[in-house]
């Protein structure tokens, strides 16, 4: 997804938040550009 043109939606993150702290931010300070958005159904 970080190699892929355009914006990408990645779901259900439950795994990956459980063994990676700060994933978002450890690969937003190499550049990547990550947005994270906790709950979007209200």
């Amino acid at each position: 997804m970080l190699a892929a043109p355009g914006i990408s939606t990645l779901r259900n993150v439950y795994s990956i938040n459980r063994g990676y702290e700060d994933l978002a931010e450890r690969l937003n300070t190499l550049g990547a550009k990550i947005t994270v958005i906790r709950d979007i159904t209200g």
